[in-house]
């Protein structure tokens, strides 16, 4: 495959909006664990959807990118890069066992912010310092992007409720479900649309999380309108998605 500048800058862009999406939920769930430990309310629940988030999306998402690396030509620089790199995923995997086994909420509240800190450098290190160095000894960063495997999406459509009915347009409702649900039906329901086809998406929401990631990990095959309110005095929006 030969890449231009432009692809290479857009794909870099699209992996970006990936990890800020990833970066912001690990941030926003790490968050609401420390708030109940400095409440002194009880912390379990935050705890909980913590690891919850970390085993289905992070851990996998470095498992992937480790495989990846590992497979492609290497010097000895980027063989000393992909080490280190593979070591911080063999930290990364004991903070979580932290975060989940701590027994007292500050022990989890630690954890989880080593956690953070760690994914935000690993994340820093992979754009500036990795893929450069993989290009330079002839590998293809795009190639290498466009075919990792998204993390979380393993049997999603079997266990996910039929996002898509029939008709044209289709619609889907994301109003009242969290940020895991919401991304495995907004995909799901992706999936299902034709060319020249176009999905209604009725939510209550910001969908720009899930919109970057969907632009980073899927084939840029659709156009979004701006959200339009509802018009009923609720909080209620309407996104359109056209698959071109």
């Amino acid at each position: 495959m030969t890449t231009t500048i432009g692809t290479a800058d857009r794909v870099t862009a699209s992996v970006r909006a990936h990890y800020a999406t990833l970066e912001s939920e690990l941030i926003r769930r790490t968050d609401a664990l420390l708030a109940t430990v400095g409440a002194r309310e009880a912390h379990e629940p935050a705890q909980r959807a913590l690891v919850e988030f970390l085993r289905e999306e992070i851990l996998p998402q470095v498992a992937a990118e480790q495989v990846l690396f590992g497979d492609a030509p290497t010097d000895t620089r980027t063989m000393l890069l992909g080490a280190a790199m593979a070591a911080q995923e063999r930290h990364l995997a004991g903070l979580v066992e932290e975060v989940d086994h701590a027994a007292t909420g500050i022990e989890a509240a630690r954890a989880a912010s080593a956690v953070v800190a760690l994914f935000m450098i690993r994340a820093e290190e992979e754009m500036t310092v990795l893929l450069p160095a993989l290009a330079a000894c002839g590998s293809d960063p795009t190639d290498l992007l466009c075919d990792a495997p998204v993390p979380g999406d393993v049997g999603a459509d079997a266990t996910a409720e039929a996002a898509v009915p029939a008709g044209d347009p289709y619609i889907v409702s994301l109003h009242a479900t969290g940020y895991d649900e919401c991304r495995r039906r907004l995909r799901s329901a992706l999936r299902e649309l034709q060319p020249g086809t176009t999905l209604v998406v009725a939510h209550d929401q910001e969908l720009c999380p899930v919109r970057f990631e969907v632009e980073a990990t899927m084939p840029q095959v659709y156009r979004w309108s701006l959200p339009s309110a509802d018009g009923d005095g609720g909080r209620g929006y309407t996104t359109v998605v056209q698959r071109l």
